[in-house]
């Protein structure tokens, strides 16, 4: 029984169609679980290892927050293309 059907369509001036059919498996429902668990475990860590002090102490002097936003929405850009 084929559960899961995914549908590509690659258009390379002809309009090739193409269909991949799988078979259902345990092993897909326990993949899912197990990168959901892995996601809110990481999130929880990243979320432990914040620290209140060490963001106050930066956002005192406005030139880390000039350099940053600088950096995060000026240069970022321009070097990634």
């Amino acid at each position: 029984m084929y559960i899961r059907s995914i549908l590509l369509q690659v258009d390379f001036g002809k309009g090739i169609e193409i269909i991949v059919r799988r078979r259902y498996s345990i092993l897909d429902d326990i993949f899912s679980y197990l990168v959901g668990v892995f996601l809110i475990v990481n999130y929880i860590g990243l979320g432990c290892s914040f620290d209140n002090m060490v963001t106050k102490a930066f956002t005192k002097n406005i030139k880390t927050i000039a350099i940053a936003t600088c950096c995060q929405c000026i240069l970022l850009p321009l070097v990634s293309d």
